[in-house]
């Protein structure tokens, strides 16, 4: 798996997986599951994220669930998903995250979300940040 710092401005369709960070710039996308160490999204994440820390300014969207210690999302941006703390004394970067087939469970598949992800307004308010 990389360590360096990886910096998206153009499109991926698959997982991204490094030890250190992943910046999706503000043309950037990304349609597939993420891991990193650290992850900030000024652009488009479509795929369930597991990180230590996330960040979603201002013009950035995810639609997925997240699987992170820390979890910043800026007024203005767009977050449609789960947010999940990882299990107590995990440390590692294994994906926890598992996929549920269409039809089990109460969340709509991460395909139906970004159909509407264009359609929704932007919820405006203060950002939100969690820790553990």
């Amino acid at each position: 798996m990389p360590k360096g710092k990886l910096h998206i401005d153009g499109t991926v369709k698959g997982s991204v997986r490094s030890e250190g960070d992943v910046t999706i710039g503000r043309s950037g996308r990304v349609e597939g599951d993420v891991v990193a160490a650290r992850i900030v999204v000024s652009g488009t994440l479509v795929g369930n994220v597991h990180c230590d820390s996330i960040e979603v300014v201002a013009s950035g969207a995810v639609v997925g669930d997240v699987l992170s210690r820390e979890f910043v999302v800026e007024k203005g941006a767009r977050f449609e998903g789960e947010n999940h703390l990882p299990p107590e004394g995990r440390d590692d970067t294994a994906p926890v995250l598992k996929p549920v087939p269409a039809g089990e469970g109460s969340a709509k598949p991460v395909s139906e979300r970004i159909e509407k992800l264009d359609d929704k307004p932007t919820q405006r308010g203060e950002s939100t940040q969690f820790r553990r």
